[in-house]
């Protein structure tokens, strides 16, 4: 849009430049809330199924990107599993890294529907960056919540998503290594 304006600008011939509009393939739209809601920690896959997922993620994503530090990730995991409520409140980024997981994870495994109008794994991105806290907070698990945006910013790639995906890698990446530093 800007090239066309400077050239209309400079009355100069405007070239037939295809448009490509960002959020015409899923519709994502998400507030915020906390982690203070137990539906938070509802409706999640077995334990099982969701080893299955991570799983799926690590062989179809981990050879390109390093989405985290599976024994952490893991021993996390299991606390989470044996006590939902409590691991997760305790472990906010790391939960808020296993649900854009499982996110990533069905959005890459699982075919949408035809006419479909929510990627899958939409119910747990969304869930995710809703209880996603501002900058500061990150910083008391600054490789967690890098991981975790990273993961977010895939998700929003798959989901046709892709200037939301490069806001969230770059500005909150930065800011937690920014705040590192300070």
């Amino acid at each position: 849009m800007l090239v066309r304006d400077h050239l209309h600008d400079q009355n100069l011939p405007l070239p037939n430049i295809p448009l490509n509009e960002e959020s015409r393939a899923y519709s994502l739209s998400w507030g915020s809330s906390g982690f203070e809601d137990p539906a938070s920690f509802s409706n999640l896959p077995s334990r099982d199924h969701a080893i299955y997922l991570l799983n799926g993620v690590q062989f179809h994503v981990g050879s390109l990107y390093h989405l985290y530090e599976e024994r952490q990730f893991m021993d996390l995991f299991h606390a989470f599993y044996d006590s939902p409520v409590e691991a997760g409140t305790k472990n906010k980024i790391w939960y808020i890294q296993f649900l854009a997981l499982l996110a990533l994870a069905k959005a890459i495994s699982i075919q949408p529907a035809s006419g479909a109008t929510a990627l899958p794994g939409s119910e747990f991105f969304l869930r995710a960056i809703k209880m996603l806290p501002d900058p500061s907070y990150l910083i008391s698990d600054a490789l967690t919540a890098v991981e975790a945006l990273c993961s977010i910013a895939l998700y929003l790639q798959c989901a046709d998503q892709r200037n939301a995906a490069y806001i969230y890698v770059g500005s909150n990446t930065i800011d937690v290594l920014l705040q590192i530093h300070h």
